[in-house]
């Protein structure tokens, strides 16, 4: 009996097994296509076992084809913005956006924190080359705009960091951002105010509040201020058509600035002859062409530009392809700076040509911004208001005449 006990359990277990057996034999075949068509299937970006690893210094820069976790994202974007890899780590920003808002909450601090740490630490340039990357894509971003214009005031570039402010108030959509770039602009006149007047550089300083009337950014603080150093460089005619203007535009909410207006006209005098003009000293012959106007002007004593005038830019600029005409004379390059053109932010070149002459006047070391651009009407550049500042000017539009003045340079202290 126990072997035919035995005997039986061994037959049961071997008929069991074999018809298991039978059961698994169709599905073996499939699970093996599955497995190779797996093996050849390209992989997909969003797949989440495709994890980055950072690469050592000697390896090829990782494309952005594949993320993975939030901290290795991160700390990609980070390397990337200290390799100065700037075009790489827009392109990382965008794709992350895409992948959905949070990613901007992740990496929009480490990109702040870093263009702040930039702008302090960064060689000469690189800060610009930073923003200009930045701006291209994200171009209505406030706070790097303010960044930006920061970075222009400490370099000396007043009038683009105004630039830069004018833009972003163009892009200031609510109050909070307009308040910012109000308060940005205030400080910007400020310090540029204090530290032109500490020096005595009372042209130039007249020369930055004309241009943010010229672009629209003068407050009337601003503008009593303006006509307080037209007095200092003997233009009180000058001064007081100001006064009269901002006085006609006065809401009188202000009452203190109400008083000083008053206070300075009365100072001036109300018996200035009103229709006094510029008194020239030379008469420059222009060219008109549609709207605009142009000038002939030697540079460097040998080089001879058309230019047109622009009050609306703050530097005299040349495209790039009359600045190789001129073969690079006597020109001295100051480094990269990015300028507020008709097309946006653009990254140029600045250089210090010896001198600018307009007909019988000549300013000596003036600045020359080199864009990629080429002026309407075949000229070589637009002449700008660091040239025009150093007059007191009027177009005769027509005997077709720049009427020229210089401005005295005063000695003076302020009171």
């Amino acid at each position: 009996m126990r072997i035919l006990h035995s005997a039986f359990l061994l037959f049961t277990g071997a008929l069991l097994g074999w018809w298991l057996h039978s059961l698994q034999l169709p599905d073996r075949p499939q699970a093996s296509a599955v497995t190779i068509a797996e093996a050849i299937r390209p992989p997909q970006d969003s797949a989440p076992e495709r994890a980055f690893v950072l690469p050592a210094a000697s390896e090829v820069k990782p494309s952005i084809d594949h993320v993975s976790d939030n901290t290795t994202i991160v700390r990609r974007f980070r390397q990337l913005l200290e390799q100065h890899d700037f075009d790489q780590a827009v392109a990382l920003y965008e794709k992350m956006q895409s992948e959905g808002n949070d990613y901007q909450a992740l990496l929009r601090p480490e990109l702040l924190a870093y263009s702040e740490d930039c702008r302090k630490r960064c060689s000469q340039g690189m800060f610009v080359k930073l923003a200009d990357a930045w701006l291209a894509s994200y171009y209505d971003d406030i706070p790097i705009m303010l960044q930006l214009a920061e970075y222009q005031r400490e370099q000396g570039f007043h009038e683009e960091a105004a630039n830069v402010l004018n833009l972003a108030m163009t892009y200031a959509y609510t109050p909070k951002q307009r308040r910012q770039v109000v308060r940005a602009l205030r400080q910007l006149v400020k310090s540029t105010d204090t530290y032109l007047s500490e020096q005595q550089r009372w042209i130039e300083l007249v020369g930055f509040y004309e241009y943010l009337n010229a672009i629209s950014l003068s407050e009337t603080a601003f503008g009593l201020r303006q006509a307080i150093i037209y007095q200092l460089l003997d233009e009180p005619e000058t001064a007081r058509k100001l006064l009269l203007a901002l006085q006609a535009g006065d809401d009188g909410l202000n009452p203190q600035l109400t008083r000083a207006l008053n206070g300075q006209l009365g100072a001036i005098g109300l018996a200035a002859d009103s229709g006094a003009g510029v008194v020239a000293t030379d008469a420059v012959p222009l060219s008109r062409r549609g709207d605009h106007y142009m000038i002939q002007a030697t540079l460097n004593n040998r080089q001879q530009v058309l230019l047109m005038i622009d009050t609306g830019a703050s530097v005299t600029s040349l495209s790039r392809s009359s600045f190789v005409r001129l073969a690079g004379d006597h020109f001295y390059h100051l480094g990269s700076r990015l300028f507020n053109t008709a097309n946006g932010l653009t990254q140029g070149e600045m250089y210090r040509a010896d001198t600018i002459t307009l007909g019988e006047n000549r300013v000596d070391d003036i600045d020359v911004a080199v864009l990629d651009y080429e002026p309407a009407n075949g000229a070589d550049g637009l002449l700008g208001m660091n040239v025009l500042r150093n007059y007191r000017f009027e177009i005769d539009q027509e005997k077709q005449l720049l009427y020229l003045r210089p401005r005295q340079k005063m000695q003076v202290l302020m009171q």
